[in-house]
């Protein structure tokens, strides 16, 4: 996907969220705090400094309100993802273009989060980025192995799943794929867990592609068609049809914003296994 693509589909999300804004409280409707994160997060993917403002808003606003979550929100079903992992990848991704003293108020915030995360069972993708990017942020050694030892036993379950068990939630799947693409993006020189993320992202494709010989069991969703465009340098798209522009923006935003890798075995084995898949631009 060229980037003048991507940057266009950035902007029909923004576009979108700008319309439902409401500059009272700083969030978008129903006070979702989750998706008004994902909208600062997309203004910051601009990268144009008159949105900077509002996003940086958003930012305060959220981490200033008292009891922000540490696990995933579970409350409404476009909550799904941790305010936790969004703010760390933002964190990662924009930490320097924030103003300084929000950027001293956002690292401790990260860095608490994962204190709640560290004395609970984590073993969700979202949580385990939120430890990880506090390793990063404290130098401390020892979460850092924590770290690693999550994402081998998440690698030991993985393994253990079928490719394409009936019922499966695809839309689960794309998430932790995008999880995982983030992971990978934001381990840096991190060995320990550099192999397990690799392997994990490479069942989880596979996964994919075997759902999608099932078309009838698999939602054609545009935040799909373009993280495999983007993951597969255009080698393998998939034929949308128009009304599924209306897809979940905050899956699409995430497609957009991971910088997903994938070797270029799995590249053959998509184009290989996925009748719907074609060597073609994605149409949408």
């Amino acid at each position: 996907m060229i980037e003048a693509h991507r940057r266009e589909l950035l902007h029909a999300i923004v576009s979108a969220w700008d319309d439902v804004y409401d500059p009272g409280p700083g969030l978008l409707p129903s006070g979702s705090r989750y998706k008004s994160l994902c909208y600062a997060l997309a203004l910051l993917e601009l990268a144009e400094c008159s949105r900077l403002g509002r996003a940086e808003a958003i930012v305060a606003r959220i981490i200033d309100t008292p009891g922000v979550p540490s696990r995933l929100i579970r409350r409404q079903d476009d909550e799904r993802v941790s305010i936790g992992f969004t703010l760390s990848l933002l964190w990662h991704r924009h930490h320097r273009r924030l103003d300084p003293a929000l950027r001293r108020r956002l690292s401790p915030t990260i860095v608490h989060m994962a204190g709640n995360i560290r004395k609970l069972p984590a073993g969700d993708l979202a949580e385990i980025f939120v430890l990880h990017t506090a390793a990063g942020l404290t130098g401390d050694d020892d979460l850092s192995n924590d770290v690693a030892v999550c994402l081998r036993d998440r690698l030991r379950i993985a393994q253990r799943d079928r490719p394409a068990a009936t019922g499966e939630d695809s839309a689960g799947r794309l998430r932790e794929l995008l999880m995982l693409h983030a992971f990978e993006n934001h381990l840096r020189h991190f060995a320990p867990a550099r192999g397990a993320i690799e392997t994990l992202i490479d069942l989880a494709w596979r996964k994919i592609a075997h759902r999608l010989k099932r078309p009838d069991d698999f939602h054609e969703d545009l935040a799909l068609a373009t993280l495999l465009d983007r993951a597969t340098h255009g080698a393998v798209a998939l034929r949308l049809p128009p009304e599924t522009i209306d897809c979940d923006p905050v899956d699409l935003l995430f497609a957009l914003v991971v910088i997903p890798r994938i070797p270029d075995e799995t590249i053959a084995f998509l184009r290989t296994s996925c009748p719907q898949a074609t060597v073609a631009e994605i149409r949408c």
